[in-house]
Formats: C-alpha cells, sequence, structure tokens
C-alpha cells in the first residue's frame, strides 16, 4: 500500500471520526482579540498572479498596499482620504524599501503576539480558543507569504500554492477542516509539543529579524531565508503535512 493511499484512508477515518463527535465533545469556539493584521490578497484578473496586498491594523485609520514595485498608504483623516506614494526604482524593487521594512514590523509585531497566546492555549489546552484562532491564522499565513513576495518582487508563486493550498482551510469559524486538524494533533503521540517547539523557535526568529533586519540601514540588506524557512515549517507542522523538525527538537532540549 503506498504512503499516499495510506495518508488518503488515514484522512477520511479521521474526518469520519470528526463527523461522529462534532458538536458533542469538541470543545465550542471561545472568542477572544487576535491581534493579526488584516492582509487582503490582490489578483491579475487575467493571469491569476498575485499583485498586490492590503494591509490594515485593528483601530488605525490607515491601510498600506504592497505592490512589487510601488507601495501606497492610504489614510482617512477628517477632510478625507490622503495616499501617500512611495516610488521604487526599477532596478531596487526587488530589494526591501523603508516603507515595506515599516510595514513588514508592524505585521510581525502582531504576528509574535499571536503566536505567544496560541503556544501558551497549546500548553495548557484551550482548544476552544485555538479552533476560534484557527478561523483567522491560516489565511493569515499565505496572505503573509504572499507578501513577503511581493516585497522581494518575485513573479513565481506556486510554491506557495503547493505548500498551502487554499483547500487546506476554511475561512470560517464553524469548519469540519478546524476539527480534523485538531483532532489530528490530539491523537498523534508528542504532536502539540513539536508544534509548541515549532510556535515558540519562529516567535524567537521573527523577534529577532524584526529588530535586527528590518530596522537595518540601509534596510535593503534585509536577509529573509531564516524566517521564510521556518515559517514553511511551521505551516506544514499546523497543517499536519510532512515535515522535518529533529534540528529544531533537538535544539529546545537543551
Amino acid at each position: 500500500m503506498s504512503l499516499t493511499y495510506q495518508n488518503l484512508i488515514r484522512t477520511i477515518f479521521l474526518f469520519l471520526v470528526v463527523l461522529c463527535f462534532r458538536g458533542n465533545t469538541l470543545e465550542k469556539r471561545q472568542e477572544f482579540s487576535v491581534p493579526l493584521a488584516k492582509i487582503s490578497i490582490g489578483t491579475d484578473s487575467i493571469t491569476g498572479k498575485y499583485i498586490r496586498v492590503k494591509v490594515f491594523y485593528a483601530d488605525e485609520k490607515e491601510h498600506a498596499v504592497i505592490t512589487g514595485d510601488n507601495d501606497i498608504l492610504i489614510k482617512t483623516t477628517n477632510r478625507g482620504t490622503v495616499k501617500t506614494l512611495h516610488r521604487e526604482e526599477f532596478s531596487r524593487a526587488f530589494q526591501v524599501s523603508e516603507f515595506e521594512a515599516q510595514e513588514l514590523a508592524k505585521v510581525c509585531r502582531g504576528f509574535i503576539e499571536t503566536l505567544e497566546i496560541f503556544e501558551h492555549d497549546l500548553k495548557d489546552a484551550k482548544f476552544e480558543r485555538i479552533r476560534y484562532l484557527d478561523g483567522f491564522l491560516p489565511k493569515f499565513l499565505k496572505s503573509f507569504k504572499i507578501m513577503l513576495l511581493l516585497v522581494k518582487n518575485e513573479n513565481d508563486y506556486r510554491h506557495i500554492n503547493i505548500l498551502l493550498p487554499d483547500t487546506a482551510y476554511d475561512v470560517s469559524l464553524n469548519s469540519p477542516k478546524t476539527d480534523l486538524r485538531i483532532l489530528t494533533w490530539k491523537l498523534k503521540k508528542d504532536y502539540i509539543l513539536k508544534l509548541r517547539i515549532v510556535t515558540k523557535e519562529l516567535t524567537y526568529q521573527l523577534k529577532i529579524w524584526k529588530t535586527r533586519e528590518l530596522s537595518k540601514q540601509p534596510v535593503d540588506a534585509v536577509r529573509y531565508t531564516t524566517i521564510e524557512n521556518l515559517l514553511d515549517l511551521f505551516i506544514k507542522v499546523y497543517f499536519n503535512f510532512p515535515a522535518d523538525t529533529r534540528n529544531i527538537e533537538e535544539k529546545h532540549r537543551h
């Protein structure tokens, strides 16, 4: 029996378990204030490629539009809407600008806070809060990946859709995919501990990246590799995709 077929059978079995127990033994969702930035994705109507993201922050009367070249800050004032264009030279569009670094830092601040909440809730088995968070976190993860690529002016987004297909989650507070995901964590031996370790490592590296890289002068020297690799690993573990976490788990044992 192939590994793919085994995984399919296992997924179907878990889904049936969810259908049997859903609404009876699964925790109800507990609402709380999720500090993630809201990132909406814009695509080209012809090619389907991602061409921009709009980044909104709670309680702020402004939002940013990030594209592969020029970016815009839009503020709402008593006198109306004010748009500030941040131009980028074509030859330097692949480098992070000061404006983009500022926006990434703001997004990271809310992401770090959310990861810390998530790790604490995993530790305390507060799955009613985790189920609520799952209505927001998956979409944010994909949107953040796209934002990073737009900042670097990269055009090949295929690996994002392979890493995290839209079918892996629902933007919903009542999704059976949430139930299946969390039930799978519970059924796998030591899986929640693994997820906590990867979450703590991503949180730690995001703090370093935000402080050291995004505050660089000049900011165009920002490095991404460590953060992107850890983000990809977190996504794989969170969504129960195959992932090698041995190095990180060994690191956290010492």
